[in-house]
């Protein structure tokens, strides 16, 4: 092959193997890259990674190695590898986490949204629940009977919920990083964690409805 904007005269170069893409300008985004000895194309920029278990104190050392091997190397923005990727994932980690609180903002709503139609529900239902626990009802019942309305309208919620995120996902593939959009164990962690809070929500006003007084329930109206 010739390589874009080479030289004429430098010739053919022959492909002895194939790589993998490498995470080169953006660490998120994998591109194919090509590597050709320094001789058939020479840089006046290059890049030394070295290997330590304590890279910070091993600055002097390399800087020291380099300055043998070539005294006119002009050494640059050392770092440690660790830098490089918090400094290139730190827009990242702000949009996270952005995103993030947001979610949480919206579990939260759900589950006070969920609290207060059950509640309101439970004060509306005060003379039903009178009349079945005085025709022989368990308090257990009519808390199961709550428990289970409740959790009806969250399961609905959640199949509407995973049908958006399934087509958020593939819409947004282009963007994500270390999970694919059809990811499996992340919509398995939200739905059950969906589920716990709204199980966590409803428990309240079902357990005051099983505590309904039978007598006093049917005076009230």
């Amino acid at each position: 092959v010739q390589l874009s904007g080479g030289s004429a005269a430098a010739g053919a170069i022959t492909i002895v193997g194939v790589v993998e893409g490498t995470r080169d300008s953006q660490i998120t985004d994998g591109t194919p890259q090509i590597f050709v000895p320094f001789e058939q194309a020479p840089s006046a920029a290059l890049t030394a990674v070295v290997a330590s278990d304590a890279p910070t104190a091993r600055l002097a050392d390399v800087r020291a190695v380099l300055r043998r091997l070539d005294a006119g190397i002009a050494i640059t923005e050392p770092k440690p590898l660790t830098q490089i990727v918090d400094e290139e994932t730190s827009s990242s980690g702000i949009i996270n986490f952005i995103f993030v609180s947001f979610a949480g903002l919206a579990l939260l709503l759900a589950a006070a949204g969920l609290y207060g139609v059950i509640s309101f529900t439970v004060g509306q239902r005060r003379q039903e629940f009178g009349v079945r626990l005085a025709l022989g009802a368990a308090p257990g019942e009519i808390r199961s009977m709550v428990l289970g309305e409740g959790l009806k309208v969250t399961l609905i919620g959640v199949g509407i919920g995973l049908v958006l995120a399934w087509g958020l996902a593939i819409a947004s593939a282009s963007v994500l990083y270390g999970v694919t959009a059809q990811d499996p164990q992340t919509y398995v962690g939200v739905t059950a964690t969906v589920l716990l809070v709204a199980v966590v929500a409803v428990w309240v006003p079902a357990s005051r409805a099983m505590r309904v007084d039978p007598v006093t329930a049917l005076r009230a109206d």
